[in-house]
């Protein structure tokens, strides 16, 4: 990510800084910042509505099942994960050192 100096997005935050990262790289200068208020939710001109993804089982209660249940399967899941949860985390700061930089070079 750093050696090729990557665009982070994470899909965690798509709301808050990755819009506002792309925003800053597509759209630089202004020219069409409905586009981007739009998929932040800030405008009442869509007639869609945005949605979270609501279900009706949470992921923690899941977890707390297979932790119960299932003990073993639970501790292969939580080791298959640790890596990836490591890169998303590294994602994470690193799209904020991205945003705030982004920030920085634009103030005047």
């Amino acid at each position: 990510m750093v050696d090729f100096n990557v665009t982070i997005g994470v899909t965690d935050d798509m709301v808050g800084s990755s819009i506002n990262i792309l925003e800053g790289i597509m759209d630089p200068l202004g020219h069409v910042p409905d586009l981007f208020a739009w998929y932040r939710g800030e405008t009442s001109k869509s007639t869609d509505t945005h949605k979270q993804n609501v279900s009706p089982v949470s992921t923690e209660s899941i977890l707390q099942t297979i932790q119960r249940d299932h003990r073993s399967l639970y501790e292969d899941l939580i080791e298959y994960v640790k890596y990836k949860q490591q890169v998303t985390d590294f994602a994470v700061a690193f799209q904020r050192l991205q945003l705030k930089a982004m920030y920085k070079l634009s103030a005047p």
